[in-house]
């Protein structure tokens, strides 16, 4: 039976006539083409900040959150290719990539850290930021019971919570604390605990810190001296603010540092920033999260919650094997504690 022409044509619909389905699939790619390239354009101005960060204090905030930008970036990367926008899934990938790959190396091995024999002797040491309005006293009485690291940096130490770290005093015969002298109700400081008798402690007069010093120890590893050091700069978020914790990081920089050294503390610097880039530079240490990954330490609150980054550092020397690196929630405080196990390399 042969098909009725009239019914053929109606199929068809009058010539010259675009389907309305395919209008407004055109129009959608159109706006989604629209939408891909100005995601594009704040991908590069996005990482134009980043990259500004050595001249300009915005930018050394930005280039904390590279990660989270490289991330998103990727994301947008992909949809540009599902809309079929090659070229700027290229740029955006490229871009990307250059944002994740300094914290994305962090999973890599550490090229310099060499091969190690089985030690003979191994140090556990810790960062940790208690927070000075903590007042979690049993969390932080277990925590030292539970892990009992041989040597721990205590980050913002309120005049209460160095009364309980003093009561520690059988587990922890040796203590530092910054700023010396008499401490007042408000003071904010620092301190170190060792399990290990040190030949010698001392606070670190840099002028550029005068009211709460870097702090030093020197102990006993496998037979040789472990210089030990821990700081806390001042946090950036402003101009001035930066300017300042340069400033220290800059002094410790210049500080003579053997192989057989660590610096740890919260460092208020990312290892995004160009300021820990020189930090290591100048002082020849090397970040311990090699071969471990990004393991961050704080999580933003304001103005965008939940961006986790790591700001809380162990520095280790040419001679400081990195054994094991992991960090650990301390009960009432807002950052993790960093803990690494270490040990000297033999040549």
């Amino acid at each position: 039976m042969s098909e009725d022409p009239i019914e053929r044509s109606g199929e068809a619909g009058p010539p010259g006539a675009a389907r309305p389905g395919l209008r407004l699939a055109r129009r959608l790619h159109k706006l989604a083409v629209a939408a891909g390239a100005l995601g594009l354009a704040t991908l590069v101005a996005g990482s134009l900040l980043v990259w500004s960060a050595p001249w300009f204090w915005l930018g050394e905030v930005a280039a904390s959150f590279a990660w989270y930008l490289g991330m998103a970036g990727m994301a947008g990367a992909v949809l540009l290719l599902l809309i079929r926008c090659r070229w700027m899934a290229i740029v955006a990938a490229a871009l990307a990539g250059a944002q994740l790959w300094p914290e994305l190396s962090l999973w890599m091995p550490d090229s310099r850290s060499g091969e190690l024999d089985p030690p003979r002797e191994a140090l556990t040491v810790a960062s940790s930021n208690l927070l000075w309005t903590n007042d979690e006293q049993v969390g932080l009485t277990d925590w030292m019971e539970r892990t009992s690291p041989d040597v721990i940096v205590f980050l913002e130490v309120s005049p209460s919570w160095r009364e309980i770290l003093a009561g520690k005093s059988v587990e922890y015969p040796h203590q530092l604390y910054s700023p010396p002298g008499r401490w007042g109700e408000a003071t904010w400081g620092t301190a170190i605990l060792s399990r290990r008798d040190p030949s010698s402690a001392r606070l670190i007069p840099l002028p550029e810190q005068a009211i709460r010093p870097p702090m030093e120890i020197v102990i006993e590893l496998q037979g040789e001296p472990l210089v030990i050091r821990g700081a806390h700069p001042i946090r950036p978020g402003k101009a001035w603010r930066i300017e300042r914790r340069d400033a220290l990081l800059d002094a410790l920089a210049a500080l003579d540092w053997p192989g057989n050294a660590l610096l740890l503390g919260d460092l208020n610097v990312t290892s995004t920033s160009p300021s820990f880039d020189r930090l290591l530079t100048r002082s020849g240490l090397r970040d311990s999260r090699r071969g471990f990954g990004r393991q961050p330490t704080y999580t933003t609150s304001a103005p965008i919650r939940g961006l986790r980054i790591a700001i809380d550092h162990v520095l280790v020397g040419d001679s400081i094997h990195v054994l094991e690196r992991w960090t650990a929630k301390l009960p009432g405080s807002d950052h993790r504690t960093v803990m690494a196990r270490v040990a000297l390399r033999r040549e």
